[in-house]
């Protein structure tokens, strides 16, 4: 969180604090209060069934975990392309993510080959991308009231 607010700071591009201080910075708090409400409200150690209000809570920080996990690897994306000035450089504003070779192209070396690895590829794929898309498009995560 630090690093991510002392380097929105530091960037004389407005669009770059804007992605790094109002995107990542409150991405990263909100991800750490959801996992803390989840884990609050649905300990590991749970072994009833949980009230159906309780359950909807637990749901409701599932989806602003997932939602904001997603992003904010949007929100880095757009504050690399326009820190080094690439946006003209990337095939329009939907070629930007992380995860698309228009952008990771673009990116160092050791990040790049830790993006395009198999391990990260299918975690972008059968989780992160999974379900935000599923969320965004289909269906709410959910949780079981019980097994």
């Amino acid at each position: 969180m630090l690093q991510t607010v002392q380097a929105g700071q530091e960037s004389s591009h407005t669009e770059v604090k804007e992605h790094l201080l109002h995107g990542v910075a409150r991405r990263l708090n909100v991800l750490k209060r959801t996992i803390e409400n989840i884990f609050e409200d649905f300990p590991l150690t749970t072994t009833q069934p949980v009230d159906h209000e309780v359950l909807y809570d637990v749901q409701i920080n599932l989806h602003a975990f997932v939602m904001n996990l997603y992003g904010i690897y949007d929100n880095w994306a757009w504050a690399y392309i326009y820190q080094h000035n690439l946006f003209n450089k990337i095939d329009g504003k939907h070629e930007v993510s992380l995860f698309k070779q228009s952008t990771t192209k673009h990116l160092p070396k050791i990040l790049k080959e830790y993006l395009v690895s198999k391990t990260m590829c299918e975690w972008h794929e059968q989780y992160l991308k999974s379900y935000r898309d599923a969320l965004a498009h289909r269906i709410p995560l959910y949780i079981p009231p019980a097994e």
